[in-house]
């Protein structure tokens, strides 16, 4: 599963910002386990980007099955 500390990290060098923000930005959202109980479909971005992409052409595969079952 993903670690807060790459969770943090990650934060940390995307926005620029000191430790301590990353953790109140984090503090402030749901826990990812609980954000997983919500979603839909999940890609794990923490392997490879050819593993990340498979992923993303699996859910719009699947995507592209729901919408057509629809008739839309």
């Amino acid at each position: 599963m993903f670690a807060r500390e790459t969770q943090i990290e990650r934060l940390m060098k995307r926005d620029g910002i000191a430790r301590e923000a990353a953790e109140s930005i984090l503090k402030a959202q749901l826990p990812i386990d609980e954000k997983l109980r919500y979603a839909d479909f999940v890609i794990h971005n923490e392997g490879t980007l050819e593993e990340t992409r498979r992923q993303v052409e699996q859910v719009w595969e699947e995507l592209k099955k729901e919408t057509e079952s629809r008739g839309q």
